[in-house]
């Protein structure tokens, strides 16, 4: 049979409630692991502790292990404005604003996140050469405005004929350093996190890399699992502002993908002896940031409280389904 998939959206530290998801979905599914696993930015990482064979329990304890400076670095601190506001007496305030930001790459420094995947990931080179589970990390090459897909294949299986495409770049992922630099790039995020090894900027085209998992292998059914509401309610100062236009930017994409899937499904599909594409979208009923009062960027808090969400929400999401019932698809 061809088994279940997942596709892990990108969410920052909200990526704690994707593994409660991740938990309730392979519960449902008789505790097998997925056939294919794909994911964006933080849920990238939750896609790669599939693949190299982490229970949920495991990749809930990374998340919570996880602090901020294990992920990042402010760039600036207080003699970096002293610096400025020096500068800007020489030279006058817009001037120097204009040649502080010329010369800076991003508000970040994600460095740190490299030695944390290191450090987590050291013992499992051989789980991920041998691991079963196909695996599609989204990026995005924002210089020349092509999707690029990160994969990895089970052992003697090659990549699908028919999966590459003209607007997106494939490459292999060979170990686990290939794997970290993957994980690395699709986390960057124009302005906030700098781009890494300076061809990839993040899932920002991909955030929900639905296609690619499909173009691997079609299982099922795909669950899409997504740490923001449907309802972003109201925006009350410039933090929340800032989170919601992060949040619709990351999640442009999702729309698109699903009509196309609509579209296959109603024209494509009734004229081959192909199987419907089933998608199961799980999304929160609340807004995760308020309802727990942790942000995208506030990694290692009420970990507990999000994966028992996240559980709750995809075991309410998975009893609804109907595998004949199209409307429950979406």
């Amino acid at each position: 049979m061809p088994g279940y998939g997942i596709v892990f959206s990108g969410g920052g530290a909200l990526a704690a409630w994707e593994v409660g998801c991740y938990r309730a979905i392979r519960a449902h599914h008789d505790d097998t692991p997925p056939a294919i696993v794909s994911g964006a930015s933080s849920g990238a990482l939750n896609a790669a502790g599939v693949c190299i064979g982490m229970q949920p329990a495991t990749l809930k304890d990374v998340w919570a292990r996880m602090k901020n400076a294990d992920v990042y670095r402010a760039r600036f601190d207080r003699w970096t404005f002293t610096k400025l506001a020096a500068r800007a007496g020489r030279i006058g305030p817009q001037d120097a604003v204009y040649e502080f930001l010329s010369g800076q790459q991003s508000v970040f420094d994600a460095s740190p996140l490299v030695e944390t995947l290191r450090r987590e990931l050291k013992d499992f080179d051989q789980p991920f050469e041998q691991s079963r589970v196909r695996l599609a990390v989204s990026a995005t090459n924002l210089a020349v405005n092509r999707k690029q897909v990160f994969y990895k294949m089970p052992p003697q299986i090659p990549l699908p004929g028919n999966a590459a495409t003209s607007d997106v770049d494939w490459r292999q992922i060979r170990g686990i350093e290939s794997l970290i630099d993957a994980l690395v790039g699709s986390t960057a995020l124009p302005i906030l996190f700098p781009p890494w090894t300076h061809f990839f900027d993040g899932g920002i085209m991909l955030n929900q890399p639905i296609s690619p998992a499909l173009r691997i292998f079609e299982p099922d059914i795909l669950y899409v699992v997504i740490p923001s509401a449907e309802n972003l309610g109201q925006t009350g100062n410039l933090i929340e502002i800032g989170s919601t236009l992060l949040t619709v930017w990351l999640r442009v994409s999702l729309d698109l993908q699903i009509e196309r899937i609509k579209l296959i499904n109603d024209v494509i599909r009734p004229r081959t002896a192909k199987r419907k594409i089933r998608l199961c979208v799980i999304r929160p009923s609340q807004d995760l940031g308020r309802l727990f009062g942790v942000s995208l960027l506030q990694f290692g808090q009420k970990v507990d409280e999000l994966e028992d969400a996240g559980f709750k929400a995809a075991n309410s999401r998975i009893a609804i389904f109907r595998d004949d019932n199209e409307e429950t698809w979406y």
